[in-house]
């Protein structure tokens, strides 16, 4: 996966980009723009700083190009340097299957990540869900609140 910061800041300028908003930006960019057209929009962690997660949304075409349009907005009006960040998608959702949802509705990752996903995450992202427990306990966990 390759992120494409020329792609994303046009369609960033073209959205009209919100800061701290990645997941109502990305669907609004994968509604809104064909560029992006057959595109995924996807939910998930990104490396802010080496070291550390941070919970994002994007859109990724069927190349494997990232259009992230938020990260594109603080490079240019905040003078954040380009860097190779590294992503960890958690959910991927077409077009389609995001009819009738409202952006204030998202993320929907978290409410939806099933355990199989969960049990195949990088050890690093699953340890602050885990909280000291182990992976069992939080699956039997998470089995109970799917059940209800």
């Amino acid at each position: 996966m390759s992120y494409d910061y020329v792609r994303s800041l046009a369609i960033a300028e073209r959205v009209l980009t919100i800061p701290k908003c990645c997941w109502a930006n990305s669907v609004r960019a994968l509604r809104r723009q064909k560029g992006v057209r057959g595109g995924l929009y996807v939910e998930g962690l990104m490396e802010y700083i080496p070291g550390l997660l941070m919970e994002h949304g994007w859109i990724e075409l069927p190349d494997g190009t990232i259009i992230d349009t938020t990260r594109a907005y603080l490079m240019k009006y905040h003078g954040h340097e380009p860097d190779s960040r590294i992503y960890y998608p958690v959910q991927k959702y077409t077009l389609a299957s995001l009819k009738g949802v409202r952006v204030a509705q998202l993320p929907l990752a978290w409410i939806e990540m099933s355990i199989f996903q969960f049990e195949h995450l990088p050890a690093e992202i699953q340890e602050p869900f885990l909280k000291g427990r182990p992976l069992q306990a939080y699956l039997d966990e998470m089995r109970e609140f799917l059940a209800r």
